[in-house]
């Protein structure tokens, strides 16, 4: 028996109350794609300008327990804005109500800890700012000095793998004649007791016959079996409720067939159509082979099962594509297929690549990117397709890859107070893909907006968090004419771009 003494109230994750849920833990951070509508509030006057948000959530709600609401109480926003007169900044605040919460991170039935986005605009210009709140099990806080309590129990398997939350899994081939047994577990007690700011613990081993057992493995199946494990450790009583204190934990039996190879089998397929949309290659068919031969199985390619690399759809040529299985596969290197991909000239769309914007070409004229009155001497945008980038600023040779293009040099499009843009002129209705990403050095997701040949705003995006031109924003441009792209705050790079004209 081990004795451990905690000066802070810790939580353990394996404790379960009767009245708590077990829930899983949110392990990705995820892109976001797009943000709430933000309402418009009254434009500052006096020649002040607004320059951000404020955020006070001192009197909000930060800490939730399973199964609580959220609360949009307390949230303090205040709107800044400044002037600069004779050379000093003069600056203004005012709160504000007219502000959008984004809570959709928020689930009281899984325990851990989620931001909450605030957006507030004014005019072109959304700001966003986030505050971080917790869902922990219980409230360990609420019970009296000396209060003993059986706070966690955690199984593993004697020859097992640890993996997340604390759970241990076993994996065994389907159709093998495996029996689960609570002999293969080793199980751990963990008993607390209240003290003065903190509690001491006791970690100690636990029969499995002491335990309930719920669950079952069907070995002629592949899934993933759960065994859940309950111990009733007697009753607590916290704010004079009476509540049972039970403990649960679990362990997982995978039934696997992991793929040993993969090939190609559908034919007269691989010669396609340059475009600016996604590939669609569903229709190309997959010859799986498992570990364990259970009859023939024959898949179509999907973005869940397969990933293909070596193919620019953009770029006309000949390429050395590689497909690559996602799935649960047999030893260190994943299956794949090779073979030869033919991208042939679009019937619908003339199509324009830019990687590289140390210069813009331009009716075939090699533009350099500076400012607008250099680019404008140097080109007639009136007549064709091409881009014009304004008050831009060049960035480096760093090169990364997206969608089989090798981008070079980028640049940075300024927030729009600098009079930085860039403009897609279309000759004709067509479709639009920039590669963009925030700035080097920021983990803020920038926003920026797409105007209409009518200087309307058309659609809005977001940026990552990363350097890397991982973002791949598209839009219909349904109009001949000029669309800009321009930045209300903060800086975004644009590593390329592809423009597609109807034929």
């Amino acid at each position: 028996m081990r004795t451990k003494r905690f000066l802070a109230f810790l939580f353990l994750g394996l404790l379960s109350f009767t009245f708590v849920s077990c829930g899983e833990t949110r392990t990705e951070e995820q892109v976001v794609e797009q943000y709430p509508e933000i309402m418009k509030a009254q434009e500052s006057n006096d020649g002040f300008m607004f320059s951000g948000i404020s955020l006070d959530t001192s009197a909000a709600k930060t800490i939730y327990y399973v199964g609580d609401e959220f609360s949009a109480d307390g949230i303090k926003v205040t709107a800044n804005y400044r002037k600069n007169v004779d050379g000093v900044w003069q600056t203004r605040q005012k709160e504000v109500n007219t502000f959008s919460i984004d809570s959709s991170a928020f689930d009281s039935s899984k325990i851990g800890a989620v931001d909450i986005i605030i957006s507030y605009r004014e005019g072109d210009n959304p700001q966003f700012r986030s505050y971080s709140v917790q869902i922990l099990a219980s409230q360990f806080d609420r019970l009296a000095v000396g209060t003993e309590y059986y706070s966690g129990l955690k199984a593993s398997f004697k020859n097992g793998e640890l993996v997340k939350n604390n759970t241990f899994l076993k994996e065994i081939y389907v159709n093998s004649n495996y029996v689960f047994s609570t002999g293969e577990l080793n199980v751990n007690l963990f008993k607390n007791k209240v003290i003065e700011n903190g509690y001491e613990q006791e970690e100690t081993v636990v029969s499995t016959r002491q335990l309930k057992f719920e669950g079952n493995v069907d070995v002629n199946k592949v899934g993933t079996y759960t065994i859940k494990l309950t111990y009733d450790g007697g009753k607590l009583t916290i704010d004079g409720k009476e509540v049972q204190n039970t403990i649960v934990s679990f362990v997982v039996v995978n039934v696997v067939n992991p793929v040993i190879g993969i090939e190609k089998v559908s034919t007269d397929d691989t010669r396609i159509e340059a475009s600016a949309n996604v590939l669609d290659l569903s229709n190309w068919k997959f010859k799986i082979t498992r570990h364990v031969d259970l009859g023939e199985e024959i898949v179509n390619f999907s973005d869940e099962l397969f990933s293909v690399k070596g193919i620019s759809p953009l770029l006309v040529g000949e390429y050395d594509a590689e497909v690559e299985y996602l799935g649960k596969y047999e030893g260190n290197l994943r299956p794949s297929s090779s073979f030869k991909v033919n991208i042939v000239e679009s019937s619908n769309y003339n199509i324009k690549v830019y990687t590289d914007f140390s210069t813009v070409k331009f009716n075939d004229q090699n533009v350099a990117i500076s400012t607008v009155s250099d680019t404008a001497t140097n080109v007639d945008l009136s007549n064709g397709d091409g881009l014009l980038i304004a008050s831009a600023i060049k960035s480096g040779a760093k090169k990364t890859s997206y969608d089989g293009l090798n981008f070079t040099t980028k640049v940075t499009i300024q927030p729009q107070a600098k009079n930085s843009f860039l403009e897609i002129h279309m000759a004709k209705p067509g479709k639009v893909v920039l590669y963009v990403s925030s700035t080097s050095g920021s983990d803020l997701v920038r926003s920026f907006i797409i105007k209409d040949p009518n200087d309307d705003d058309l659609k809005e995006g977001l940026t990552s968090k990363y350097n890397v031109a991982e973002d791949r924003f598209e839009f219909t441009a349904a109009e001949a004419g000029v669309y800009k792209l321009v930045v209300p705050t903060g800086g975004i790079y644009v590593w390329g771009a592809v423009i597609a004209t109807e034929k």
